[in-house]
């Protein structure tokens, strides 16, 4: 299975394919999960707005269990809870890569140095060997 980064997923329209409890608070690691107050179901949706967790941004939350998601509705969503009851493709759809595809993918800048490049340099070492060249027929 495909892993994604919580970053790729900000301001992304994330569509359910199950149900999904929602809480409205995250618990730290130790604390008692709280009792969901609502669920969403196939087919609801939610923007990705900011998230805690372990690779959360926010320096203070560094022993949350996992990512919770925050909800434009003021509610939570556990990293956990949600993994495999997205539509992946609607995210695909979106521009969000896997963590795999991200560290394969080259620019188009990278394309274009790759295949120029030796003639480059090879073109500027011709340069100065014939510019010595010429200098020492002087």
């Amino acid at each position: 299975m495909a892993t994604y980064s919580a970053t790729d997923f900000l301001d992304k329209t994330i569509w359910i394919t199950d149900t999904v409890p929602v809480y409205k608070f995250a618990t730290k690691e130790g604390d008692t999960k709280p009792t969901p107050f609502k669920f969403l179901q196939r087919g609801d949706s939610f923007i990705v707005k900011d998230f805690l967790g372990k690779v959360s941004p926010w320096a203070g939350y560094p022993n949350y269990i996992d990512n919770y998601w925050l909800l434009d509705t003021g509610g939570v969503i556990s990293f956990k809870d949600i993994t495999g009851k997205y539509d992946t493709k609607a995210i695909l759809d979106q521009g969000v890569k896997s963590d795999k595809e991200k560290a394969t993918t080259t620019t188009k800048a990278e394309e274009l140095i790759k295949k120029y490049l030796p003639y480059i340099l090879g073109t500027v070492l011709v340069a100065v060997v014939a510019k010595a060249y010429i200098s020492k027929k002087s």
